[in-house]
């Protein structure tokens, strides 16, 4: 397979760059239709020194995120299963954009067949851990474990966001935002990864349209 084009990079500041970010967007709003719970296949993909903690703790968060939003994630054991989307959590930094502020922590690759791989960096999710860490007085083992995977879930999240809206565009607010503050993703109780109300809008309106025929999605601002 030969990569068509690069989607949906996810960029982690060390400081807040975008305003309207403390609004709670769990829910969506009452003039959107409710959207019929579907299935999303996903095998995933992780780095075996991965801890269990973390992977369990990143596939909760993951399906957490999108059953709000009428998403029902699929994680795939079988190896002849079809899955509608691959994640690849590797170890290694996925890119870096903007300098010691900023780095990307998540990639969406598509191919000419159709198949998609999002990839997501232990490496960033880590920095994202250590750079929060400036806020906790104690946070070791377990505990930065599990916040591990919840960074990481939050990443894999927002890349299932570019494969299911089909856009490389991002949100002012909420999952879809390209820059977040590195203490705001590790905060485990934070309420806003989610979905926004215009991409929580397109997909009801797409709930019975096979993916291969959904439109294109894009933020008018992004």
């Amino acid at each position: 397979m030969t990569p068509r084009h690069w989607l949906g990079s996810l960029a982690v500041a060390t400081a807040l760059v975008l305003a309207g970010q403390d609004r709670n967007l769990l829910h969506a709003s009452n003039n959107i239709p409710p959207i019929e719970i579907v299935s999303l296949p996903i095998r995933l993909a992780a780095w075996d020194g991965l801890a269990p903690i973390s992977t369990k703790a990143l596939r909760t968060e993951t399906a957490a995120i999108w059953r709000r939003s009428g998403i029902d994630l699929h994680w795939l054991t079988s190896e002849a299963a079809d899955p509608s989307l691959r994640v690849l959590v590797a170890p290694q930094a996925v890119a870096t954009h903007g300098g010691r502020a900023q780095w990307t922590l998540g990639e969406l690759l598509r191919f000419d067949d159709q198949s998609a791989i999002a990839v997501v960096s232990i490496a960033g999710a880590q920095r994202v851990v250590d750079q929060s860490r400036q806020s906790r007085v104690f946070d070791v083992g377990d505990q930065r474990d599990y916040r591990l995977g919840v960074v990481l879930g939050r990443a894999v999240a927002h890349e299932i966001g570019h494969f299911l809206l089909r856009t490389d565009t991002h949100a002012t607010s909420g999952l879809m935002r390209a820059t977040i503050n590195a203490r705001e993703f590790a905060d485990v109780s934070s309420p806003a990864f989610g979905l926004d109300e215009a991409a929580q809008a397109h997909l009801a309106h797409l709930a019975r349209v096979p993916l291969s025929q959904a439109p294109l999605f894009s933020y008018a601002a992004r």
